[in-house]
Formats: structure tokens, C-alpha cells, sequence
């Protein structure tokens, strides 16, 4: 089942996701927008990143859910890191510091906020 998560100090992976946020298949857009529309997200936006670029520590006061369209990202709560690839979802909650680093041909992912 694609919607269950395993909560990792704010960050949630989907399921079949191991700690490097690797999966058997990956999410379609479609598909990805369905969900999305029913666990109640409304705000959502296409986001590009830039290569080998970084964003420090910060928190955001939403919780995002976002489909890797390509690219890669990789991010890190606490201890924690993983690097999600095209057809990979990562989930962050509000309030909770991370930091964010794009691949070497950058990130380009589909966002939901609430």
C-alpha cells in the first residue's frame, strides 16, 4: 500500500523504502496527484534545484510531500540521511530542521503543502 509511512524523526518514507530511500517501483505524477488530493494537500508546484546546491539547516512551517520527478536529493534529520531519485517520495513534517542537498544535475520534484 503506497500511503503507509514509517515516521524517522519527522521525516516519513514510504513504504518499501529502505534508509538510502530506494523502492521496487516508482510513483507515477498521476498517481502521485491523487494522493496528494486525499490526504488533504492542496498547495502544489513543480520545484527545481540547482546542481551540487545546498540549502543549511532550516524548518518550514508546512508539511511537504514531494515525488522526485529527476535529479536527486538527499536530506538529512538528525543522524539520519537519505537520497531519494526519480520516483521516489520524501515527506517532511512541520517544524522539523533538515538539510537538503541536489545532485549533480540538480533536483527537479512535484510538491504538495499544508
Amino acid at each position: 500500500m503506497l500511503a503507509v509511512h514509517f515516521p524517522l524523526n519527522g521525516l516519513t518514507m514510504g513504504s518499501g523504502l529502505s534508509m538510502r530511500g530506494r523502492t521496487e517501483r516508482g510513483m507515477e505524477q498521476e498517481e502521485f496527484k491523487a494522493l496528494l488530493s486525499s490526504e488533504g494537500f492542496e498547495e502544489v508546484a513543480v520545484v527545481a534545484r540547482e546542481p551540487n546546491g545546498r540549502v543549511d539547516e532550516h524548518v518550514h512551517t508546512f508539511e511537504a510531500k514531494a515525488l522526485i520527478l529527476d535529479g536527486e536529493i538527499r536530506l538529512r534529520i538528525d543522524e539520519g540521511e537519505c537520497v531519494y531519485q526519480p520516483g521516489q517520495v520524501f515527506h517532511i513534517l512541520p517544524s522539523v530542521p533538515h538539510t537538503e542537498w541536489y545532485g549533480p544535475v540538480g533536483v527537479k520534484y512535484l510538491v504538495g503543502r499544508k
